[in-house]
């Protein structure tokens, strides 16, 4: 993998901060034999994708939803025996 300028910069810098990070942990956990460290990578594409319609989702239905509530009260607010 070729990697230059800020990306290279932004790889050591995360290489740097995990390592950091490893010797953080063994120096807090002092493990006698073995240390195991696991590193999750990022979220995958279709989970981000999945949570991305849900919150668009969401904010459609609170949208829906106060229209409702305002034709609802407007409803309310008027003298319906006349009708």
């Amino acid at each position: 993998m070729q990697v230059s300028g800020q990306n290279y910069r932004l790889l050591r810098s995360c290489t740097a901060w995990a390592q950091q990070l490893a010797r953080h942990c063994v120096l807090y956990c002092r493990p006698q034999r073995l240390l195991m460290i696991a590193i999750d990578g990022v979220a995958p594409q279709a989970k981000m994708c999945q949570q991305r319609t849900r919150r668009f989702m969401s904010a459609h239905t609170e949208r829906l939803r106060k229209g409702i509530e305002k034709e609802v009260s407007a409803v309310r607010g008027r003298d319906l025996t006349s009708y």
